[in-house]
């Protein structure tokens, strides 16, 4: 059992939990009960959002939730390829992050069911980090869950009440 004393860091892929709590519940996160939960009992020494700016209208007001929220917002707008392609994801990014802050942590929580990350699972705890992944079970990559020391299961406790939009 983790102590409160452990110094947790919280890395949230907002693009792939929104989709799978779309996808899964047709429900919006509530990334404030998200950092709740994951946080509980622990010393939390940050949390970093990492979102997708599409130029819509309500980019903003999301950014600025999500700062009241307690994270520190990293934002990118998507790519347009010379194919007509498009990408925007911040796996790169993230695992930069993490990297960068791993002396400064005990625990890291990977808000993210995306297997690409497996191989920044695999250093984190080679370093001797606690690595916790944050996710909805239905959207999550098996090896990434294999790979964690922990799974925190997303579930309806997590998603917006839509009688408050």
């Amino acid at each position: 059992m983790l102590k409160g004393n452990k110094r947790v860091g919280v890395f949230v892929d907002v693009a792939n939990l929104a989709g799978a709590a779309r996808r899964v519940y047709g429900g919006a996160v509530d990334y404030r009960r998200l950092l709740h939960l994951v946080v509980a009992g622990k010393n939390l020494s940050g949390a970093f959002a990492f979102a997708i700016d599409k130029g819509t209208s309500g980019y903003d007001a999301f950014a600025v939730a999500l700062r009241e929220a307690g994270y520190k917002v990293f934002t990118k707008r998507p790519k347009t390829f010379a194919d007509g392609s498009v990408k925007a994801d911040w796996d790169v990014g993230i695992t930069v992050e993490m990297l960068s802050m791993q002396s400064k942590l005990d625990v890291v929580v990977l808000g993210s069911g995306d297997g690409d990350f497996v191989p920044a699972v695999h250093h984190l705890r080679q370093k001797g980090l606690r690595v916790e992944v944050a996710a909805f079970t239905e959207r999550s990559a098996k090896e990434l869950l294999a790979a964690a020391d922990g799974f925190i299961e997303l579930d309806e406790s997590v998603l917006e009440d839509p009688s408050k939009n």
